[in-house]
């Protein structure tokens, strides 16, 4: 009876231990488990940022064809504006020396006359 208990007792002993085996795998499958999700997760966040990064670059890219386009059609009404002034700079100082040139003409006229009349 007494080797029967013994018997009974180390194969108890060894039904724990193969209970706390098992449940050590299983805490080691389930901490792989979550290592593998960890992981995944990471890599899910890390894509999502690459792409938000993507995203913006995208969105800056655009902004600054637009300020350039913005800044070139600028530069170019104000060349437009400049040529337009130059032009009519140009058409007021022909007006003006077509003016002082009848004006010299007109007073060499009078003068002559004046000079024929006195003489």
């Amino acid at each position: 009876l007494e080797a029967a208990a013994v018997a009974h007792k180390r194969e108890l002993e060894g039904l724990r231990d193969e209970l706390e085996a098992e449940r050590l795998q299983g805490e080691r499958e389930v901490a792989i488990s979550a290592q593998g999700e960890a992981r995944a997760a990471v890599e899910l966040e890390r894509a999502k940022a690459e792409s938000a990064l993507d995203a913006a670059a995208a969105r800056h890219a655009t902004e600054v064809r637009d300020a350039a386009a913005g800044a070139e059609r600028r530069a170019r009404e104000a060349e437009e504006r400049a040529t337009d002034a130059e032009a009519r700079l140009q058409r007021q100082w022909t007006e003006l020396t077509t003016a002082a040139w009848r004006a010299d003409s007109e007073h060499e006229a009078v003068e002559r006359r004046l000079v024929a009349e006195l003489c």
